[in-house]
This record gives structure tokens, sequence and C-alpha cells, in this order.
């Protein structure tokens, strides 16, 4: 049966901070119209066993090694049932109407191919959610040549040519068209591939300022943070 939303989560270690992520997730989703896919990168602590006795509706791929971010996101793409597939980090918590948001957007206009919502820090402070498509001149340090990012300090939706991937909505059928996240990426910089090659197709990728998702910046790569500024670069 089709469902809604199905929600991917990729995850390795941090059983913690992944659990407060699902609390938060089940007080935004129909547990009859969503589902839950958690693919797991070869955690060695307890967080399998843990999501298994608190949250037996997870759907859970265990892979042997660690896959990467868009390699173990699409392995739940293949599976998924849902008219529209959620990205989300293990490290970010959803406002309870987060998902009825996201679906009351999509259902406003038919070409809209991934929404975000506005991501916080712990305290409420805004982070950036979106940007400009990256160019020559961003990486030579020139990028105020380029036009700036548009604000989202307002309502309603704003078009965008890129967004942070912590919490990305996606449509299943712009998937069909466009294709999964790039497996050449390993951690960072498919959100932003996959943002333009949405453009590309013709799908707009927006911002809801309106939906709201606490995000522990750097959480799901606290402990190899010099290793994840180097994936990063």
């Amino acid at each position: 049966m089709k469902k809604r939303f199905s929600v991917v989560i990729v995850h390795r270690n941090g059983a913690d901070m992944l659990l407060n992520t699902l609390s938060a997730l089940t007080r935004a989703w129909d547990a009859t119209r969503d589902e839950l896919f958690l693919v797991d990168n070869a955690s060695t602590d307890d967080s399998l066993e843990r999501v298994d006795a608190a949250f037996p509706q997870a759907i859970i791929i265990r892979n042997r090694c660690n896959n990467g971010f868009a390699r173990a996101n699409n392995q739940a793409i293949a599976r998924a049932t849902g008219e529209f597939i959620l990205l989300l980090n293990s490290d970010a918590v959803v406002a309870a109407d987060v998902l009825d948001r996201f679906e009351a957007d999509f259902r406003r206009d038919p070409r809209i191919g991934v929404i975000t919502g506005q991501l916080q820090d712990a305290a409420g402070g805004l982070q950036r959610s979106c940007g400009s498509a990256p160019t020559v001149l961003n990486e030579l340090g020139l990028g105020f040549l380029k036009k700036k990012p548009v604000s989202i300090a307002h309502d309603g939706l704003i078009e965008t040519e890129t967004v942070v991937g912590a919490c990305m909505a996606v449509r299943a059928a712009a998937i069909q068209e466009a294709g999964s996240l790039d497996n050449d990426f390993f951690f960072y910089g498919e959100d932003i591939e996959w943002s333009y090659r949405m453009h590309r197709h013709g799908w707009k990728v927006v911002v809801d300022p309106a939906a709201r998702i606490t995000h522990i910046k750097g959480g799901a790569t606290r402990g190899k943070r010099r290793g994840a500024q180097i994936e990063f670069l």
C-alpha cells in the first residue's frame, strides 16, 4: 500500500541522539500513512537494540560497513513506497507539524520537487537552510560577486537554488525523473548536487520558513571533526 511519507534516517553510532530524533518524529508522523527506514552504517554501539525496543515500526537496513550518506539513503529510497521521501539527519528534531506542512506545500504546487524548512539550533537561533549553487567564484573566495541568497525571514514559500539536507523532503515523482542521490558523494555535497539536478529537470526547490527543525549541527560527525572537514572541502 502506497504511503504518504517515507522517512529515511542514516545513522552510525550515537543512540541517545537518534532516539531523541525518533521521539520527535513520532509526534509529527501518522503511523497509518507514513513509514520509517533506518539505514545503519555499521554502528558499534547499542543503537539498533534500543531502536528495536522503542520503535518496532522502523524498517532497519543493516550495513556491514560505512556506506556513506548518499549510498545509504539510496538503499532506503529504492524500497520506499511513499509519495514523498523525507531525508532526516539523526541529529535533526522536527516540529510536530512539519510533515503536514510539507504535504500541504507539495499538494499546493505539483512542480515542487524539494522542500526544506527553517533550521535552528537548540536555543532557537536560525541556521542556514538554503543557498546558491557553488561556482568558481565561490571557490576562489569571490562569492560576493555573485547575487546574494534571498532572506527567508518572511512568510510563504521561497524558491532557492540549493537546500541543506539535514531535513529534505523530495517528491518521489521528481526522484523518478531526476534520479536518486549521486553515490559518488560519500558525505557532504550530495544535497547541493541533488538540488541542482532537480532544477535542471524543471522541479522547484523551496524553503518553508514556517516548518521548524532543530539541528544539532555537526552532531552526526562529532568525534570525527578533522575527517569531516576534509571530506566537506
